[in-house]
């Protein structure tokens, strides 16, 4: 399946779907997520779930500004920049819940001279 942006990836994510093909900007930001070191991973996602709890808690008309607005005022938009923090969030919110971004790190990343990424779920 193919993923074009963090709901589409959070949705796909909480299907547990076996590959997941990522385009450019979207790629790009998943690369950071994966590639994080244990260490970094919690404090990035200690960080990214109270922004990720606030916007399941907003009203619908809150939209995507409310989910820039919340994750880049986490620590973790410093670790990993504010685009990267905010796809996170989206991820998280569309996935169900903050271990949505847990599950993406449980697929394996393959490059494309192109641009795009495969997400392999690991067997």
């Amino acid at each position: 399946m193919v993923a074009n942006n963090g709901k589409d990836l959070g949705d796909a994510l909480r299907r547990e779907e076996p590959y997941i093909e990522l385009e450019e900007k979207l790629a790009a930001q998943v690369k950071k997520l994966i590639r994080l070191n244990a260490a970094l991973w919690i404090f990035c996602l200690a960080a990214l779930s109270v922004a990720a709890v606030a916007v399941m808690q907003m009203p619908a008309t809150a939209g995507l500004s409310g989910i820039a607005s919340l994750a880049a005022g986490t620590s973790a938009s410093a670790v990993i920049g504010v685009d990267t923090a905010v796809t996170a969030v989206t991820i998280a919110v569309a996935g169900g819940n903050i271990g949505t971004l847990n599950v993406l790190r449980r697929y394996r990343l393959e490059e494309k001279k192109n641009g795009k990424i495969i997400l392999y779920l690991k067997k």
